[in-house]
């Protein structure tokens, strides 16, 4: 296929093919992906992460390479790749919704292999902290999507909490310095011994309450595994009784919301044995949902744990994945009218004036002060995406 050139950056002079602009662009203008950035064909400012989805919404003709099945115009292989990974998700024109469980079970399911592989370097980790000297790891949890048992095979993600002594209590004033102190030696020692560990294994850096590493994997089709490593104090303990959780939800109740913030990390556990506890039909649904996030959400806020929940307040014995994935989008659509919490953890300690009034409100069943539902940040591009997608012939056979 012949390769478009004559594009320009649109903030230096450097010319060249449009996929080596678009990787200029990325490279040396564009220092986080949510930054803003301007296309080299219109100059119209998009955020980076969503730049070549621009150009191919915006701008098909200039894209070089297409998907060889449905012919979508991409800027990059790996992007078409990808997309013929999952499917296509243009499987909404012409799959019947009876076929959407082959289609989960051949496209976004990982197998064993997979996630052993990526757990097995996380137990590496366990191992290297549980041994290294200065340090001690009172328990190591297995969080994000490959916990909850929802992992995709286009992206996993897994939030692993190191629980340890070392940190000063939750409510010190000094628990914040502490806190990035510790991430900063985490850093440093995963950096030095990152080969002992794992050949795979890449430090990327860290974050105000994580160290990011990323796994490579070597299974065809599938991406790699990013991975949070995040401390923390047990707050908690192993299999807490109600007693316990109400005692530290009420101590987080008398925190400031930043302070709040720090005990995120030591609630994960509760978060995973509330997603993992669901059937596989709401686990099916969940992927299927993700991946159409994934493939046509623009809006980078809205992440998965609030269609995580979404799905399964809107999830009936009775429905179809199916069924219930035109559900979640109805509700989408209607963002204002979202209104969910669970009383598995807690009940009393909520403030219902101030926090049952909120709309839309996916209260974390984990932490009755997070409203999950807070995290997006422009629901009216998560709207128009929902209606478009509810307008496709999927939809109309049933």
């Amino acid at each position: 296929m012949e390769i478009m050139t004559g594009h320009t950056c649109d903030s230096c002079s450097f010319n060249g093919t449009l996929l080596e602009v678009v990787q200029h662009n990325r490279k040396v203008h564009v220092s986080d992906k949510t930054d803003a950035t301007s296309c080299c064909i219109c100059s119209g400012r998009v955020l980076s992460c969503n730049l070549r989805r621009h150009i191919r919404n915006c701008h098909p003709d200039d894209c070089a390479v297409r998907c060889y099945i449905c012919s979508e115009p991409f800027v990059e292989d790996k992007d078409m790749r990808n997309h013929v990974r999952c499917g296509c998700l243009n499987f909404l024109d012409h799959c019947r919704p009876d076929d959407v469980n082959k289609y989960i079970s051949k496209h976004l399911q990982t197998d064993a292999a997979y996630r052993s592989e990526c757990s097995d370097v996380v137990d590496r980790v366990d191992t290297f902290f549980e041994d290294c000297e200065g340090f001690t790891l009172d328990r190591f949890i297995q969080g994000g999507s490959i916990g909850k048992g929802t992992v995709i095979k286009s992206k996993s993600d897994i939030d692993c909490v190191m629980f340890t002594s070392n940190l000063p209590s939750i409510d010190s004033p000094d628990y914040s310095r502490q806190l990035q102190f510790s991430l900063e030696w985490v850093e440093d020692k995963l950096k030095e011994s990152r080969l002992s560990i794992a050949y795979n294994l890449e430090v990327l850096g860290r974050t105000s309450h994580a160290v990011k590493l990323r796994v490579k994997t070597k299974k065809k089709g599938h991406e790699s595994h990013d991975v949070d490593l995040l401390l923390a104090t047990d707050l908690l303990g192993e299999c807490p009784t109600q007693d316990k959780k109400k005692k530290v939800y009420t101590m987080m109740g008398r925190m400031s919301r930043s302070a709040r913030e720090n005990c995120s990390a030591a609630l994960v556990e509760l978060q995973v044995a509330f997603v993992k506890k669901q059937p596989a039909e709401v686990k099916n649904l969940i992927r299927l949902v993700k991946m159409w996030k994934a493939s046509c959400v623009w809006e980078p806020s809205l992440t998965s744990y609030p269609l995580e929940l979404l799905c399964i307040h809107t999830w009936r014995p009775h429905m179809s994945v199916a069924d219930a994935f035109e559900a979640v989008l109805r509700k989408l659509s209607d963002y204002r009218s979202i209104y969910t919490y669970w009383s598995d953890n807690y009940t009393a300690v909520i403030d219902h004036e101030e926090m049952l009034s909120k709309r839309p409100l996916i209260l974390d069943p984990a932490n009755p002060y997070n409203n999950v539902a807070d995290r997006c940040r422009d629901w009216d591009a998560v709207v128009e995406a929902a209606e478009e997608t509810l307008q496709k012939p999927f939809f109309s056979r049933y």
